[in-house]
């Protein structure tokens, strides 16, 4: 088992490190190491958000207590009558865990690095965008 904790700042390093790491378990972990190169993007995708965001997007801490819940609940619910109770008890935890989002501040300059992703992913179009700037112009 890989028992190795790297920190990568940006993708510059993050690409030394992941060298690094297939360098060290290339040999030991032959389909690891295929997978995690196949899934690079992936892997270092979420450097692409504001850095007040990473370790909240690299990290499963939100969805832990989440699972956890879910496994609560699960336990005294035998089985889900329908399928919409089931999706209900799944959107109100991840209601829950995304509450949690709602401590995280931003600068404008990290909004605007949002917004930016957020053209490049083809997720704003230009109306929505101008909506946008002048909801934050109200708002200062």
């Amino acid at each position: 088992m890989i028992r190795a904790a790297y920190y990568a700042p940006n993708q510059e390093v993050a690409k030394q490190v992941a060298a690094d790491v297939l360098k060290k378990y290339q040999k030991a972990y032959p389909s690891a190491m295929t997978s995690f190169q196949d899934d690079w993007e992936a892997c270092i995708a979420y450097m692409r958000c504001p850095h007040v965001h990473h370790e909240r997007i690299r990290t499963t801490n939100l969805l832990e207590p989440s699972s956890v819940e879910e496994r609560r609940r699960t336990k005294v619910i035998p089985r889900f009558f329908t399928e919409q109770s089931c999706l209900q008890l799944a959107l109100a935890t991840l209601w829950r865990a995304s509450q949690r989002w709602q401590g995280v501040k931003m600068s404008e300059l990290e909004r605007q690095q949002l917004m930016l992703l957020r053209r490049e992913l083809g997720l704003l179009g230009d109306k929505q965008d101008q909506i946008q700037h002048s909801e934050r112009r109200l708002a200062a």
